[in-house]
Order: C-alpha cells, then structure tokens, then sequence
C-alpha cells in the first residue's frame, strides 16, 4: 500500500490547517500504525494464553514475549528491506531456539518439552509480517493460532478419549478423495457416449461416503432416534436421493427403528424442498411467490408426519455403537447406482429435447429436481418461458422426484416399510398439489 507523502502531512507555517487536512493526517495515521496495533494487540492475546499455560513452569515465552515477536514481524516488512528482514527473522529464530534449549537443558528443572510454545512463536513472527501486507489474513491466522492454543485440553480429550481408529481412516479417505484426488482428474465426459465425467464421479462417491460418515457422526453423538432424523434432514440438502438409497441399508441397521428410518426420510424431503424454494428465488422471486403455496404444504406435512413419527418411536435406542463409519462397498454399490441414473436422464435428455419442456421436466425431476428447477427459473427470468408453463414444470418436476423417491423405496425390498413409505409420499404430494389450487 501506498503512504501519502510525509511532506504534504508536515506543519506549514505559512497556512492554518483545514479540516481536510487534519482528515487526511488522522487516515496516515490509522494506516500506518493499524498493522502495529493490530500484532501487539493479537501478540499480548496470544503471550497471555502461553503465560497462563506455563503459570506453574519456568519458561522464556510469555505475556511480553510474544507482542515483541509479533511487533517485530511487523517492523521486518515495514522496514521493506528484504536483507534486514531476513537477519530480523533469524535472529528471532536464534533467540526461539534458545529459549527452548534454557527451559530444558537442566534435568531438575520443571519443564515443558513440547514445542508447541515455540512454533506457535514462530507463527506470531510470521503472522506480523504478514498483518501489513494483508491485515485480514494475518488477523485471521493469529485467532486461528489463538483458538488452537486455547482449545488445547479439549481437543487432547477428544483425540485420546473419544476419536476412534476408523473414524480418522475415515476422514483420511474421505479429505483425499475430495480434494487430493478430485482436482487432478479431468473434468470431462472420457467415454464413447459423453456421459460419465471422471471429476464429478469421484465428486459423486465422496458425497455418498461424506453423507454416510455424518450419519454415523449424529448417530454416535445423538443416538439412534435423533440421528437418525437430523442425518436424513442434513442429507436431504446434499442429496435427497442418495438419503432414500440408502434408507434400505440404514433399516437392515436398525430393524427396530423403521419410524426413525421414515421420519429420516420425510426430513430429506424437507430438505429437498427448502433448497428448491431458495434456488428458484434467487434465480426468479415472482416464479417462488407463484409455487410457494405447494412448497410451503409439503414442508409443513412432511415435517408434521416427521415430528408424529419419531414421537410414536417405541424403542429408543441410546447406543453410540453404530459399527464404521465408512462402509467402501456400499458407497460404491450407491454411486454406481446414482451415476447410471444421471446417465440415463442426460440420454433422455439428448433423445427426448424437442418432446416438450414438460417431459424433459418430468424426465429430469426423477433424479435431479434443482437442476432442471434452475433452467426453467433462468429460462422464465430471460422471457423464453411463460409463467404458467414455468410453474407447471416445476409441479411435473417434484411429481416426478416423489416419484423416483418412491420407486427407490420398494426397490429396498422392504415390502412393509416400502408400502408405508410410499403412502407418506403420496398423501405428501397429493396434499402439495391441492394447495396449487386452494392458495
């Protein structure tokens, strides 16, 4: 950033400062000393946290320690010289490591050999540096070093008390796949037909797998009845689709919580249905106001029927056993079933685009409601569509969702739970489609 010149910010005898001029003094001013307040502000928060830690040992690092690092960082770049910063920062360094080697080199002294102290100084250095170049980032990078330090004896708890072996393989498997896997595949149809796109498959089995672990996750935290419910609710904003597939799984779990199972589903319905209502407003506010009322009788009747199952629950179960929280052969068995739909919408697509936009909305909710939802709102907003043919679509569109939904269900092979199911969801859509024409 640029400073105003010094010379033009210089008393002037020769004239009486306006008050323009004392505005542009007191802008310098804030400019140039914020970076500085900011790192001593941060550095004493952060000297406070280590000297509390440390109350009962002799250490070097403390309360006045770490602001004179963290200023010192901040001093290295205003200085803008590349060769005094780099002998500020190795000194620092030095004076780092010695203090470390005094607080352990005596054996019958009381001491703390972990290094957490010292890198944590090393950062403050780094974070001052940084706070005049980017005073965002290196503010953010003090809290977050603030948060770590403070959260210390909870988050040691949570990894030697409660973490689990397969739940950090879990999560392992699950951060590659998303993120050291995902980018470095081409994101591009490979096959003869241009249907399967090797990115957004990866991108698919880990959203399966990332829904199957927080399942697990609520399940474990809340039990079985609660988990269940709010796994089927966060699901449904993922992908309602994937949350009925794997309703058959999650029941041969669970035999003795089918109404949990039900409500779990219901609840993605919710979902589904809340995030349909926000992408069609944010791409065409008159066209939600139009289908609000069908909208807004499925969320509330779904929710009812919800609410009325999980309190006709009678067997609660309060176990956190809930077995792995990754199951790879049922995450592949569920991917390679939703891929084959994606598939075989994108060819009715291709083979049905001048049958009409309602068979391509019909077509298209079966496996993919947002998508198609988002075409017609956009198409509507550009003056392509009309009104009426745009809210018919989008009524086709959740018919065909429910649908779908119900055609997953007694695929399950669960005769009596599919039979209940799939009266839920009728009565749901049928009630969603009357209040279309009563409101």
């Amino acid at each position: 950033m640029r400073a105003p010149d010094r010379q033009a910010l210089l008393p002037n005898t020769n004239s009486i400062y306006t008050a323009k001029h004392w505005r542009t003094l007191a802008a310098y001013v804030l400019q140039e000393f914020h970076p500085f307040a900011l790192s001593l502000i941060l550095g004493l928060l952060i000297g406070a946290e280590r000297e509390y830690h440390h109350r009962a040992a002799d250490k070097t690092l403390g309360i006045r320690t770490f602001p004179l690092i963290s200023l010192a960082g901040t001093l290295a770049a205003y200085l803008q010289n590349m060769a005094l910063a780099a002998a500020i920062a190795l000194a620092t360094f030095a004076l780092i490591v010695l203090s470390y080697w005094r607080s352990t080199y005596k054996p019958g002294r009381q001491t703390d050999f972990g290094l957490t102290t010292e890198i944590a100084a090393v950062v403050v250095f780094c974070m001052g540096y940084m706070l005049l170049s980017d005073t965002s980032l290196g503010g953010l990078i003090g809290l977050s070093t603030l948060v770590l330090l403070i959260s210390r004896g909870w988050l040691h708890r949570f990894v030697r008390e409660k973490l689990r072996r397969n739940e950090l393989t879990a999560a392992v498997v699950l951060i590659i796949a998303m993120f050291g896997i995902a980018p470095y595949l081409p994101d591009r149809t490979v096959d003869p037909l241009n249907l399967f796109n090797p990115r957004k498959l990866i991108i698919l089995f880990s959203l399966i797998g990332l829904l199957q672990f927080s399942g697990y996750a609520v399940i474990r935290i809340f039990g079985a009845s609660a988990g269940l419910a709010l796994s089927g609710f966060l699901g449904g904003f993922v992908s309602s689709t994937a949350v009925f597939v794997s309703l058959g799984t999650t029941l041969k779990k669970y035999p003795a919580q089918s109404r949990s199972v039900m409500a779990s589903g219901l609840l993605a319905i919710v979902a589904m249905i809340i995030e349909l209502g926000i992408i069609v407003g944010f791409s065409s506010a008159p066209l939600l106001l139009q289908i609000l009322p069908p909208l807004v009788v499925i969320i509330l009747l779904s929710s009812a029927c919800a609410a009325a199952l999980l309190l006709g629950q009678k067997t609660q179960v309060h176990t956190r056993e809930v077995g792995d929280p990754l199951n790879i052969l049922s995450i592949i068995k569920l991917g390679a079933l939703l891929a084959g739909l994606i598939a075989l919408v994108d060819l009715m697509h291709r083979s049905f685009q001048n049958a009409g936009l309602w068979l391509v909305a019909g077509v298209s909710g079966l496996f993919e409601l947002h998508g198609v939802s988002l075409a017609i709102a956009v198409d509507l907003k550009q003056g392509s569509l009309e009104s009426g043919a745009a809210q018919i679509a989008i009524l086709i569109a959740i018919a065909a969702a429910f649908i779908s939904k119900i055609a997953i269900v007694f695929f399950s092979g669960h005769s009596p739970f599919a039979l209940k199911m799939a009266l839920l969801l009728m009565g749901i859509l049928s009630a969603g489609i009357l209040g279309r024409f009563l409101f």
